[in-house]
């Protein structure tokens, strides 16, 4: 009798944990690719502004990749996050010239044009400098 309910038992475990990978299957997987990444297909892209060009990637659910490029030679990484309606803020990290690692904030904000409005905000050791600026739209990403 006690074999019995020790093997119920593992087979209810068991199930427990094949319907919780079927259930994160189904949301990675399924879900994301068609429902999310559709929903979002219009930000995904390439944009350019005064200084350079600007790529945006989905990484995963609301959460986004902008990938910059300067003229000058700058490169930097921007984790965004999604809010809701059309804010996104997020962190970057860029190396300018020197060798300290400078970083600072993005909030954006897209227009119903297609073009994104960034207020930005760039801090070192000793020097904190804003801008604004319109990322326009030239090209999208998807199928």
């Amino acid at each position: 009798m006690d074999n019995e309910w020790i093997i119920a038992f593992l087979i209810g475990i068991l199930t427990a944990f094949l319907s919780e990978y079927l259930l994160y299957l189904f949301k990675t997987r399924i879900y994301e690719k068609r429902f999310v990444r559709r929903r979002f297909k219009k930000i995904l892209g390439t944009y350019s502004h005064k200084d350079g060009t600007v790529e945006i990637v989905h990484l995963r659910s609301n959460y986004f990749q902008a990938i910059g490029k300067e003229k000058n030679g700058t490169v930097w990484i921007s984790n965004l996050q999604y809010l809701g309606n059309t804010v996104f803020v997020g962190v970057y990290d860029w190396k300018p010239t020197s060798n300290l690692n400078d970083w600072g904030e993005h909030h954006l904000h897209v227009l119903p044009s297609g073009d994104i409005s960034v207020i930005w905000i760039n801090k070192s050791i000793d020097i904190e400098s804003r801008g604004r600026l319109i990322w326009k739209k030239l090209a999208n990403y998807g199928k």
